[in-house]
């Protein structure tokens, strides 16, 4: 079939449903190995998906790119030993996008550990995420968010990762309203964002997103993490 000669509607399907989509691309140890090396051909990956997205006219401002990989549980234990971080699985990891004004960022961190503590599980601590503003263009660098990250501890009564992904999905939503209710702007898994927005791009205990509206080829020096 090529490029131009659809299936005849049949069933449940129609041609007019069609359409254009972002690229993606997946790449794996298939015995279950993680590495760095994953990062980086999935970086390559990324790169050579470029015809598969928008640029502006500065040639610098891209329409969103992104990478999520499984959490580096030995680089956090690397980076942070004073987290001092309980075994793999046993935590989760949420990323959060706040802007500069750090009594409105203050505000919601507190919410959300207020909201951890309700829900049963127990805050180990926040971080700020490494970044690298000087690839960015003018546009992108006025509404550049400060990258933060928390990490929860799953409550020893939890038996499996599934429940403890439950709890992490409880504390996400409310932490959702409760912005809604306080006028703040909390988007999941998107970068369209207002200046003072903030964005919860996960919350989980198995995978995490680095995502950034960038030229793909930028994303591993603007996110310092990604490179190690």
């Amino acid at each position: 079939m090529s490029f131009h000669q659809l299936p005849d509607a049949q069933g449940l399907y129609s041609p007019s449903f069609e359409h254009d989509a972002c690229g993606i691309g997946f790449y794996a140890n298939i015995k279950g190995r993680p590495s760095h090396n994953i990062v980086k051909n999935g970086l390559e990956m990324l790169c050579r998906l470029e015809h598969r997205a928008g640029r502006g006219g500065d040639g610098k401002t891209g329409d969103g790119a992104g990478l999520m990989v499984q959490i580096p549980d030995a680089f956090f234990r690397l980076k942070c030993p004073e987290l001092e971080l309980p075994a793999k699985g046993d935590y989760g990891v949420g990323q959060f996008f706040f802007s500069e004004n750090v009594e409105e960022r203050e505000a919601i961190e507190q919410r959300i550990n207020e909201l951890i503590e309700s829900e049963g599980q127990v805050l180990i601590g926040w971080r700020t995420a490494p970044t690298n503003k000087k690839l960015l263009s003018d546009i992108a660098k006025s509404t550049a968010p400060v990258v933060r990250q928390v990490f929860i501890k799953k409550n020893e009564n939890i038996e499996n990762s599934l429940d403890f992904e439950r709890k992490l999905y409880l504390i996400r939503k409310q932490a959702e309203f409760w912005a809604k209710q306080n006028n703040y702007t909390l988007i999941i898994h998107t970068q369209i964002q207002n200046p003072t927005g903030k964005a919860i791009y996960r919350l989980s205990c198995g995978i995490l997103f680095f995502t950034k509206k960038m030229k793909k080829e930028s994303i591993s020096v603007k996110v310092k993490s990604i490179k190690n």
